[in-house]
């Protein structure tokens, strides 16, 4: 049974910590081809419709990698940062301290939305440009990806705000408070 992260929490690793020999990978996949993913992931992240009119059965399948950590967000495939149903700030910096901790410990990511397209392409894609800002190897499996541009930017926007390289990483990303 994997194990549910509820929205504000995310793994806690310090810089130092081993990590594995080999580099992390992230894999996009739509839900149909949810346990079709081509490594046995460490870390599941699924992004499912905020539409209220769509039963989650449809769009919330069981989770096939039992061992696996279990990420999930609600938000829509749009690219206008003032749709309520957009990636949301909070969204985008529990995501982004998920992607950067998976890549420096070498973890395996499978990441779905419904069609595998947009929204987890954006993710896939995001966590490549982190491990190339934190010097750190990541590979990518994208399937044909349409990163969506809103996702991606909003995650990448955290890194601005990272802590020295001698720290933990935060929970989230400093508001600058």
């Amino acid at each position: 049974m994997g194990i549910d992260i509820p929205a504000g929490a995310a793994i806690l690793a310090p810089l130092n910590q081993t990590r594995s020999v080999m580099p992390a990978h992230f894999e996009n996949v739509s839900m149909v081809e949810f346990d079709k993913g081509n490594r046995s992931p460490t870390v599941v992240i699924r992004i499912l419709d905020t539409l209220k009119d769509k039963p989650d059965d449809l769009q919330f399948s069981e989770n096939p990698y039992p061992e696996a950590l279990d990420f999930y967000f609600r938000f829509d495939d749009t690219t206008d940062p003032d749709d309520a149903h957009a990636i949301q700030p909070e969204q985008a910096r529990e995501l982004f301290n998920t992607l950067s901790n998976c890549i420096r410990l070498g973890w395996n990511v499978l990441i779905h939305c419904v069609m595998g397209k947009c929204r987890s392409g954006a993710i896939t894609h995001a966590a490549q440009a982190l491990g190339q800002f934190y010097g750190l190897p990541v590979t990518i499996t994208d399937h044909g990806a349409i990163p969506n541009v809103l996702v991606k930017s909003m995650i990448l926007r955290c890194a601005y705000d990272q802590p020295p390289p001698e720290q933990k990483i935060p929970l989230s990303c400093p508001d600058g408070d």
